[in-house]
């Protein structure tokens, strides 16, 4: 049981680490764009 659950919770960070790495990710180029733009 607790195996499983602990699978389970796995599965979610993930999902969750996944989003924010993408949303970092994003971020980080618009920040560059923006650099581009400004300089």
């Amino acid at each position: 049981m607790i195996k499983i659950h602990l699978k389970r919770c796995g599965k979610k960070q993930q999902y969750f680490s996944a989003k924010i790495y993408r949303f970092k990710r994003a971020f980080n180029f618009l920040k560059n764009l923006v650099k581009r733009e400004v300089f």
